[in-house]
This record gives structure tokens, C-alpha cells and sequence, in this order.
């Protein structure tokens, strides 16, 4: 999987913030395998539309390039198998949609800030987790939390970084639910 952005597109995006040093300090090495996960998880996420190697599959069937995805993937006459291999084609989920190959630059972000994340030790595994956690404690000395209200949702969807979650919310497929409740 390639990665969305890259380590110099990275510290120039960082080069203008404050507290990036999660970021600027790692190694490259670090920061190369960092994006690699950061994009895997902005990868495993549900988004509106299709790829873009699925639309121009579409398109280059008769399809209208002004009609919405939606209508396209209900009015194509192309196979289950042909959809599956024009998809194949492209490894990542961006570039979605439209003649446009450019990945949003909502993207790029929330992908080198979920590396920065992860680069400051977060494991999205291990929050996830700890959304069942109720009390912890070391000797005598304990935490309790009340897990009764509403919990991050970026937690659930093994996103590390709230910043990020905020800058791939606008791109999400809305239809998708996603909810965990308490018994």
C-alpha cells in the first residue's frame, strides 16, 4: 500500500505547527513506516463514492460523468467481476470519484497527524480496549471512570488522533452506523 503523503510533505506540513516534535524528532525510517500505518487506518474507514479506477470504469462504459455515484453503480452494465477488478486496481481508497486525482487535502492531513499519533506511542488497539475499562489501580492507589456516556468516536474506528478523525469525518459515508452500547 502506498503511502498518502510522504516524509518531506509530512515536516513541511509540520514545519508550520507547534508541539510537532512526535513528528520532527522520529527517524525517517520511523516516520516512513508511521505514515504507511496511518494510511492503513484512514484506509479501513467507509467513504462516500467509489474509487476513482471504479468511476472511470463506469465512464468509460457510456456512464454520465454529471450523475451521481449512486446512479451510476445502479444503472452500470458492468459485471460484479469487472466493478471488482477496476478496483483492484487501485490499492488505496484515494482518489475517489470524479476526473479530479488529486487526494483532499483533508486526507493528507489527518493521515500525517494519525502518524504523529502513533509516532507519540498511541496504539489504537490498546484505546479501543481501554474503552471497557473501569477501574485501574497500582497498590492502594485507583482510577475509576464512568464509561456510561458516549465514547470517542474515533476510538472505535482505531483512530488515534482526534485530529484526524475530524478532518475525515467530512468525506465518510453518513449511511454507515457504527455503534456501541452497554448492556
Amino acid at each position: 500500500m502506498a503511502s498518502y503523503g510522504s516524509n518531506a510533505d509530512a515536516d513541511t506540513y509540520f514545519g508550520t505547527q507547534l508541539y510537532a516534535t512526535d513528528w520532527t524528532g522520529a527517524s525517517e525510517a520511523d516516520k516512513t513506516k508511521a505514515l504507511a500505518m496511518a494510511t492503513e487506518a484512514i484506509d479501513s474507514l467507509k467513504y462516500k463514492g467509489v474509487k476513482y479506477t471504479v468511476w472511470a470504469a463506469m465512464i468509460a462504459d457510456g456512464g454520465d460523468p454529471t450523475k451521481t455515484t449512486d446512479y451510476l453503480l445502479s444503472n452500470t452494465e458492468l459485471t460484479e467481476l469487472e466493478l471488482q477488478a477496476a478496483d483492484a486496481l487501485q490499492t488505496n481508497q484515494w482518489p475517489r470519484d470524479s476526473e479530479d486525482t488529486d487526494i483532499p487535502d483533508a486526507i493528507l492531513w489527518a493521515t500525517y497527524e494519525e502518524a504523529k499519533s502513533l509516532l507519540s506511542g498511541r496504539d489504537a488497539q490498546q484505546e479501543f480496549r481501554n474503552l471497557e475499562l473501569n477501574s485501574d489501580g497500582v497498590g492502594s492507589n485507583r482510577v475509576t471512570m464512568d464509561r456510561s456516556g458516549s465514547h470517542p468516536e474515533h476510538s472505535h474506528h482505531q483512530i488515534t488522533s482526534p485530529l484526524a478523525w475530524k478532518y475525515v469525518t467530512r468525506h465518510l459515508d453518513n449511511n454507515q452506523s457504527f455503534k456501541i452500547t452497554r448492556s
